[in-house]
């Protein structure tokens, strides 16, 4: 609860490094390779060649280069392929790693690290350089962090910390169900269809695609790493700085400003295949698609934080925190799509004849009020709550607030033990809720009007309207905030000097006030709303096993295993 509606799924802490605990400089160099190779577990069958209804093809009217229904594999058989060229009717085995390559990653990273008196540093740069197993695929990626802090005064301290990366992604494996995906083509391949023969017979005498099936929605997987390109540049730079301020050694209180930036440039081309085509291109123009498209993304956080931390007596200790939280984010997409092309094999705006361009600005914001307290005796038992307001800007004044409590024990029952064998046990009870506003698009709230693009006319030259609504969905400012409760009872023990560990877990979450769209009648002029409704509950256990079998000065040999079980209930619906 005390992290809002962005932990409503659980939380990951990442700590980097500030440099190190000595004094000096210090310097090191790591290079890691790692082999990638396609693994295919199908079970294909071999029994039965190209064809179908149990006839293999003799022409190539009927080769379909896709399934194989045809007769039993038997000595002297031949078939025709789509090429009129006859063939021995045989089975071809491992198409598919027979077209992939073997992967290669190469990263190497170096870090310059210093500390002194009042303060450290910690600088790394780190390049990945990979091929992947599709043949015209790579990605390479730098990596440049800083962070440091320092004393000011003796109760003043500085902290920061800033990290740039740049990727490019050439031809990023194209891993859905389209019909011109490669891996589509490949599983969809005839058993019997030799892969030479698709790469010597990429294009026809015009230059086009060699349809080698009459089902022509299937591609060639070598038409497509030819022709087909996708380009993907990206570049983040992220960071935080911050001011500590030490009133008493008990006693702080911080400020900190944080955000993430990033850029995606992409640029790709689409071609016709068949019966996935984009519609024929009118006459005296080319077909095919192109599409440019820059994503823009910041997300800005401000903080401040007042801290405690004292014994208030030889058993009991106190820790209490109050802070605050301002998150601003914002999204861009410009994106024009063109078809149509003047010039052949020339992929750019100018050269389309349509222009499909697309603009997309999106912000929402989170203003947050935190607080936590935590109570321990003797260092075995522990008491913690927390409470939490947010304000969501996505949601309608009169419902954009939500405050939501956590409350949580412990119990280190082995400081009252005498146990040679048990290190450490406890155990932990908690109950939590947080608000949520993720399902619900910025603006929402809102009616707004488009005016549209093409004025007063279409192309047609008929009259029509000049402004509309800019969505289907009737704005509902009755919206609440999604709520989820969760209850969690675990057990940690360790045992055998930490040699073996476990760590049990059992818990119920509650989801209620889902944000979910619901149909309307479309005499309303809108399709649907968003509304609260439903409830589900996952009920789950979580066990993480830890052995040790082998632990010296130099080496420690660590053996995790973990299992999950969740079950999830829809408790009720829309009505």
């Amino acid at each position: 609860a005390l992290y809002g509606s962005r932990a409503k799924d659980g939380v990951i802490m990442i700590t980097t490094k500030t440099g190190g605990t000595g004094k000096g400089i210090g310097v090191s160099y790591t290079i890691s390779m790692a082999n990638q190779n396609p693994l295919d577990f199908t079970d294909f069958q071999y029994e039965y060649g190209q064809g179908e209804n149990g006839v293999r093809p003799t022409s190539p009217n009927p080769t379909s280069g896709q399934w194989s229904f045809g007769e039993r594999f038997e000595p002297g058989l031949t078939q025709v392929l789509f090429d009129g060229i006859e063939i021995p009717y045989v089975p071809v085995y491992d198409n598919i790693k027979k077209f992939y390559r073997q992967g290669l990653d190469i990263t190497n990273s170096i870090s310059l690290s210093g500390n002194g008196e009042n303060g450290g540093f910690n600088l790394s740069l780190s390049n990945l350089e990979s091929t992947g197993i599709t043949p015209n695929n790579k990605f390479e990626r730098i990596n440049v962090s800083l962070a440091g802090n320092y004393n000011l005064t003796e109760k003043l301290s500085f902290a920061t910390s800033i990290n740039y990366s740049n990727e490019l992604n050439i031809n990023p494996p194209n891993v859905g169900q389209q019909d011109n995906t490669i891996s589509v083509s490949l599983y969809n391949l005839a058993n019997s269809m030799p892969l030479d023969l698709l790469d010597a017979n990429k294009f026809d005498e015009n230059g086009n695609e060699y349809v080698y099936s009459r089902f022509r929605n299937r591609t060639n997987p070598y038409f497509t790493l030819s022709e087909q390109f996708n380009t993907i540049r990206r570049d983040r730079i992220f960071g935080n700085a911050s001011l500590k301020y030490n009133f008493l050694p008990w006693l702080f209180v911080q400020a900190r400003v944080g955000q993430d930036y990033w850029s995606r440039d992409q640029e790709y081309n689409g071609f016709p295949t068949g019966q996935a085509a984009i519609g024929p291109a009118p006459e005296g123009f080319v077909n095919g698609s192109y599409t440019q498209e820059v994503r823009r993304f910041r997300e800005t956080n401000i903080d401040f934080l007042f801290s405690a931390d004292t014994d208030l007596s030889d058993d009991f200790g106190l820790a209490v925190l109050f802070g605050g939280n301002r998150l601003y984010r914002r999204a861009d997409l410009n994106r024009v799509n063109v078809t149509d092309f003047v010039i052949r094999d020339l992929y750019t705006v100018q050269n389309g004849r349509v222009k499909d361009p697309i603009y997309n600005l999106s912000e929402r914001a989170v203003n947050s009020l935190y607080g936590s307290a935590d109570l321990s005796f003797k260092e075995t038992l522990y008491l913690t709550g927390t409470l939490r307001n947010d304000w969501f800007s996505t949601l309608s004044p009169a419902n954009r607030s939500i405050l939501y409590p956590s409350l949580s024990a412990s119990y280190v029952f082995s400081n009252n033990l005498n146990s040679d064998w048990l290190s450490f046990g406890k155990l932990r009870a908690a109950y939590a809720e947080v608000g949520s506003d993720t399902d619900v698009p910025p603006y929402s709230n809102t009616l707004f009007y488009n005016i549209n693009a093409n004025f007063f006319a279409n192309s047609n030259g008929q009259l029509q309207p000049v402004a509309g609504p800019n969505t289907n969905t009737l704005p509902n400012t009755n919206l609440k905030p999604a709520r989820v409760t969760e209850t969690e009872l675990g057990l940690d023990i360790r045992m055998f000097k930490s040699r073996v560990n476990l760590d049990l877990s059992v818990y119920r979450k509650s989801t209620f006030d889902q944000i979910i769209p619901a149909q309307i009648s479309n005499t309303s002029g809108f399709v649907s709303t968003l509304i609260n409704s439903g409830e589900s509950r996952s009920d789950g256990v979580e066990a993480l096993l830890t052995l040790v079998p082998v632990k010296n000065d130099n080496f420690q040999w660590d053996i995790t295993l973990n299992n999950s079980y969740n079950k999830t209930k829809v408790i009720s619906l829309l009505s």
